[in-house]
């Protein structure tokens, strides 16, 4: 689904941890220490801040680009990436694709750990884990072979999950799950996980545009409301949103969370990115 441009823009950033605690340093891409293992792991693209003592001289001399060796006993971050598949994301799926696939391809080229998942209700669909630039294709494939399904239940898919600890987990989510997702961040924080969580509503959540009589039906349980549509209908569904966003953002800043909230369309992935390079969570 990524074209060439944008692999070429991505080639040049990095996913950068701002907690490198134990177990986690925040990937090969950003270390500059030397693997003291002697068995081979992967090649990777030198970048400007890499120990050139690791730079693979054979190669340079054969494609006149800088490379560098990977060794196994190098730590990486543990990087997981959860998407929301429920049904409500339907409208914004392509979106969310893009985006997880950015994010993705940006942990793997950085030398990092990637595991995937897609929540649908309690249940996780699990994608395993993905290692260097070449496993980008599988990750993609496992991305685009989901569907959205099932309902939304984020405070009990997410802290049912197995995770390690200090490592960076990205929600992507329009986060209306009738359980709420207070729990699910919290459980995520006391795994000493670093989260960014993007918030992704379709535009005609952010600006309904109807009137007159109209059905609206809930897309994950069918539940319908029948209603006059008009000036004060709209503006009482506003002042409910703002009120839910207004609620999410307290949460998050007080938490240490960072937040993107994302209106799905052609522009919402360089949108992402911008607030990430600004947060310094992409480099």
């Amino acid at each position: 689904m990524l074209d060439d441009k944008t692999l070429a823009r991505l080639d040049a950033l990095a996913l950068r941890l701002k907690n490198r605690t134990r177990g986690a340093a925040g990937g090969a891409r950003r270390s500059s220490a030397l693997g003291s293992s002697a068995e081979f792991s992967d090649f990777r693209e030198y970048v400007p801040g890499d120990d050139v003592r690791r730079v693979d001289w054979n190669a340079y001399a054969r494609f006149e680009r800088l490379f560098l060796k990977l060794f196994m006993e190098e730590q990486e971050a543990e990087i997981t990436l959860l998407v929301d598949a429920s049904r409500s994301m339907k409208a914004k799926w392509e979106t969310c694709l893009v985006c997880a696939e950015m994010l993705g391809y940006l942990a793997l080229t950085g030398g990092d750990r990637l595991r995937v998942v897609l929540l649908r209700g309690r249940a996780a669909s699990d994608g395993g884990r993905f290692a260097g630039k070449k496993d980008f294709l599988h990750m993609e494939r496992f991305l685009e072979a989901g569907e959205p399904s099932g309902e939304t239940d984020l405070d009990g898919a997410v802290p049912a999950l197995s995770l390690g600890t200090h490592g960076l987990t990205i929600l992507i989510s329009d986060l209306f799950s009738d359980s709420g997702y207070e729990r699910a961040l919290s459980s995520l924080l006391f795994r000493k996980q670093e989260v960014i969580v993007l918030h992704v509503l379709a535009e005609e959540e952010v600006e309904p545009r109807f009137e007159g009589a109209v059905r609206l039906t809930d897309s994950e349980n069918a539940r319908y409301l029948d209603l006059m549509a008009g000036g004060e209908v709209l503006r009482e569904y506003q002042k409910a949103l703002d009120a839910f966003r207004k609620a999410l953002r307290g949460f998050c800043h007080k938490r240490g969370v960072e937040l993107i909230e994302l209106t799905a369309g052609e522009n919402a992935s360089g949108e992402m990115l911008r607030r990430l390079m600004t947060a310094g969570s992409v480099q």
